[in-house]
């Protein structure tokens, strides 16, 4: 009994050592069975497959079960095959993303002798396209650059219209041309209104950019300012020279403004006239100072102001002593009369 237990076991290991294969998984009755993901990965096989002689028809292969031959798997042919096809979609897949400047995407779903290839080529194809993407890229920008010095308004080329990065680069190219087209505009403004505040003429332009005319505006403040700043200089210079003050004649009442509030506020000519005063009022030799030689008339014309003033106090000094000494005198007359009498 135990004798035949133990030949069954050996027979049933020898049957089973028939149907092994060279990868795991169990075969139908027709001797094949659908590919493992696992297999797959590994580039082992693909789809469904025969072991040990295994066919389609059931019947055939239970007669022949005997005499079939295990079938040999040339996985070195699949792998080989699965790299040139992973080669040829990645080259495609790459160009077209870099040439449509897409971001560098690569995600295969294959073998691993597949996806291997696939990424490599595809960032061989991808760095190409992306080279052309950039020169058209380039283009776009130059073209709204152009665009940009003609006209204001934004109407992207339509070559450019369906790839948003392409738009982008013409609008970028056209804004920055705008923006210095302006920039020169603004210059010539500023200018224009400078020469014009200068004269002291006011020639705003007209239909032109809010900007423009500001820029003018700021020209002309400008310019009109260094005018009357020249007006208030030559009025604070004559202060220095002049005794008296007389008004100029001058072409305009502003100008006059100007150049009299210039004479009142020059400080310096104001201490020099108190300077000379005072040395005339105390009787000091007549020395002009060498810090006032720019300003001699009217250093020498207050000196002799103060210096007559002097003159007329001990005038009036010399009065009141003779008014107070006769009165006295008179008064003791006057007293020696009423006495006497």
């Amino acid at each position: 009994m135990k004798v035949s237990v133990f030949v069954a076991i050996v027979c049933l290991f020898l049957v089973l050592s028939q149907t092994a294969n060279a990868h795991s998984g169990r075969t139908d009755s027709s001797g094949g069975h659908n590919c493992t993901s696992k297999s797959i990965s590994k580039g082992l096989c693909s789809g469904y497959h025969y072991h040990n002689g295994g066919s389609s028809s059931g019947s055939s292969s239970n007669s022949s079960s005997n005499s079939s031959t295990t079938t040999t798997i040339d996985y070195a042919a699949i792998e080989k095959s699965d790299r040139i096809k992973g080669e040829k979609a990645g080259l495609s897949a790459g160009l077209s993303d870099g040439t449509e400047g897409k971001e560098n995407n690569s995600l295969p779903t294959g073998s691993l002798a597949y996806n291997e290839a696939y990424k490599a080529f595809y960032q061989e194809g991808y760095d190409q396209g992306n080279q052309k993407f950039e020169l058209v890229k380039a283009q776009a920008y130059d073209a709204g650059s152009e665009l940009g010095y003609q006209q204001d308004e934004l109407v992207i080329a339509e070559v450019y219209q369906d790839n948003s990065l392409l738009s982008q680069s013409f609008e970028n190219g056209f804004e920055a041309s705008v923006a210095k087209r302006d920039a020169e505009k603004e210059t010539e403004y500023i200018t224009l209104g400078y020469e014009d505040g200068k004269k002291d003429i006011s020639n705003e332009p007209k239909d032109v950019k809010s900007t423009y005319l500001k820029s003018y505006q700021e020209g002309y403040s400008k310019g009109n300012d260094e005018l009357k700043q020249s007006f208030i200089e030559q009025g604070y210079e004559a202060a220095f020279i002049m005794v008296t003050y007389n008004k100029p004649k001058l072409a305009n009442i502003k100008y006059e403004a100007w150049y009299k509030e210039g004479y009142d506020n020059n400080d310096k000519a104001v201490a020099i006239r108190n300077a000379a005063n005072d040395s005339g009022k105390q009787g000091e030799h007549y020395v002009l100072p060498g810090e006032y030689q720019h300003a001699e008339a009217i250093y020498k014309h207050h000196y002799e102001a103060g210096a007559e003033q002097r003159k007329q106090e001990k005038r009036t000094l010399i009065v009141i002593v003779v008014v107070i000494v006769l009165g006295w005198f008179l008064r003791r007359m006057y007293v020696a009369w009423k006495m006497i009498k």
